[in-house]
């Protein structure tokens, strides 16, 4: 056997179904042979930063590990902010990539591959001896998975090519049988002293959350305690819609979602980074004790104060917990009545003025048309981007893993590789992304992809010509005096559902609110690639359009 078939023999018996990639002399002797044996199927990208995309949008959609592969050099290079995102999104990616062999010191690929991976933030596993290629992908998939961070394993050129005598590969039943991580006895105790005080506990779950398939234990243990429940941008949906869900935490969070947290005693996190965006730099839960699980200490929170610290998987956590409750004898209180009937009030469809004009379309009509007009099992997936902000809140879907956030790392551009690869986890569900213009126009090439592939696709692009949070920003400091063109942020507005029919799809075009008030969602239009360019209104900002006034609600300052 020679190298190249053990990664690939290796990427079959792992159970790796796609492989999201871009070929080159690192790995282009396995890929062929995975291939042409039928031992995967390769999803040939038109961009590198796309394959890890696709494979971590992948992996979130139908928590399994996703596999990306790219060649050395450039081609790592170019995954740099996908990579990154992937940390910072805590998404289970392995990268496959090749490293040029040691007897080529001049390669013109060469690089410390280690310590720009490292870098991102994902770890690096580098290959030494080819008889270990397997062992390698085996435990880098099994980290990958228990720690919810990227795994990048390095193989020399020459090693792929080398006959080997032998390997070390552990194929066999439950090759990736994986325990979760049980919390301790003490850690429980020490969680439930503060619990047992707390008359108006809030849990807030994040993507840990929905890696462990935590939501029925926690929506138990939140009935038991009388807790209030909250959600980070990549575990939007996680609660049943019977709940007492007060919506998303962090800088996009509506104004009324803080004031119904600002009476919280005590704060159970299960999954969540706590980062400063998450927690408004830290102010949230300012002076609330909070209670913080994880299966993995390398997802502690670094900056965010923590009273109770509980390594531990969030289902066994939460289930631990509910019964240390029920042994101390803590009766369950009664469920936040008052607050359930505000949140059945609230939500889902918030109302708002339309605010539509002849320069463009409020985002907000559209996407609760989206909201009422897509099929209740649809797959939605965000790119970045200044309307998006309002789409959290107004165009949900069925679950956690069916809404897929990616500017985890607070780039754009991320979201059409992701929704490719969340597109293989979805099967034959409607698939929706919603994209800014500029950050569309960075991996726009991947429409060629969704064509060649003949994938599903529905690609709703918020046009406003414009960078719209720099132009935000420039607009603030034009108020604070300072003389700045908004030139440099804007161009000339056009339509790109061409790009679209260039490949092979279809879209349309929407400028006016009566063009919204025409559109349909057919059967047609959620077949293949269909483009729909919609032309927003380039002066629309979300913390001035809000308006929780007209909702009735008490307005509370929204921290950006």
């Amino acid at each position: 056997m020679y190298g190249f078939e053990l990664i690939a023999s290796t990427v079959a018996e792992l159970g790796f179904r796609q492989v999201f990639g871009l070929m080159g002399a690192g790995n282009l002797p396995w890929l062929c042979h995975g291939v042409d044996r039928a031992l995967f199927e390769y999803v040939s990208v038109r961009h590198e930063a796309s394959a890890v995309n696709a494979a971590a949008g992948y992996a979130r959609a139908s928590g399994r590990v996703g596999l990306a592969t790219t060649t050395h050099g450039p081609g790592i290079g170019n995954a740099f902010t996908a990579l990154a995102a992937a940390a910072r999104d805590n998404s289970p990616v392995v990268l496959l990539i090749g490293i040029p062999a040691l007897s080529n010191p001049t390669a013109p690929q060469r690089m410390d591959h280690r310590s720009f991976v490292e870098l991102t933030g994902a770890a690096f596993h580098q290959v030494e001896q080819p008889e270990k290629i397997a062992s390698t992908l085996v435990r880098a998939t099994k980290l990958a998975y228990q720690t919810r961070q990227p795994q990048v394993v390095g193989i020399y050129n020459d090693h792929q090519e080398k006959e080997l005598a032998s390997h070390d590969a552990p194929w066999g039943p439950g090759l990736l049988d994986l325990p979760r991580a049980a919390p301790a006895p003490t850690d429980i105790a020490r969680a439930v002293d503060l619990l047992s005080r707390a008359r108006m506990p809030a849990i807030l779950v994040g993507q840990g959350a929905v890696h462990s398939e935590a939501k029925e234990a926690i929506q138990s243990l939140g009935q038991h305690l009388g807790a209030a429940f909250c959600h980070s941008m990549l575990a939007q949906n996680f609660f049943d819609r019977d709940q007492p869900d007060v919506g998303l935490v962090g800088v996009c969070s509506h104004p009324q979602t803080d004031l119904w947290l600002r009476d919280a005693d005590c704060v159970l996190v299960f999954g969540a980074s706590l980062n400063n965006l998450q927690t408004k730099r830290q102010k949230l839960f300012e002076g609330k004790p909070v209670i913080h699980v994880d299966s993995h200490l390398l997802n502690t929170p670094d900056f965010h104060r923590v009273d109770v610290s509980v390594i531990g998987d969030a289902r066994l956590t939460a289930q631990a917990l509910l019964a240390e409750l029920c042994a101390r004898d803590i009766p369950a209180r009664p469920p936040a009545a008052a607050l359930s009937a505000q949140i059945a009030s609230f939500y889902p469809h918030r109302a708002s003025d339309d605010v539509s004009d002849s320069t463009g379309i409020d985002p907000r009509t559209l996407f609760q048309r989206l909201h009422r007009d897509l099929p209740e099992d649809r797959m939605v997936v965000t790119d970045g981007g200044r309307c998006i902000e309002t789409l959290h809140h107004l165009l949900p879907a069925r679950d956690a893993r069916s809404y897929l956030y990616t500017s985890g790392f607070a780039s754009i551009g991320l979201g059409i590789g992701a929704a490719l690869g969340a597109g293989y986890a979805a099967q034959d569900r409607p698939l929706v992304l919603v994209c800014g213009d500029g950050g569309f126009l960075m991996n726009a090439q991947e429409l060629d992809t969704v064509t060649r592939y003949h994938r599903q696709m529905l690609v709703i692009v918020m046009n406003d010509a414009q960078y719209g949070s720099e132009s935000r920003h420039l607009s603030h400091l034009r108020r604070d005096g300072h003389t700045m063109s908004m030139a440099a942020a804007q161009w000339e507005y056009r339509s790109y559902e061409a790009l679209a029919r260039a490949v092979g799809g279809a879209g349309e075009t929407l400028r006016t609110k009566e063009d919204l008030d025409n559109f349909r969602i057919t059967p047609e239009k959620l077949r293949g690639l269909y483009l729909v360019d919609v032309r927003t209104r380039p002066d629309f900002d979300v913390w001035v359009e809000w308006a929780p006034k007209k909702l009735g609600l008490a307005a509370a300052p929204a921290s950006h």
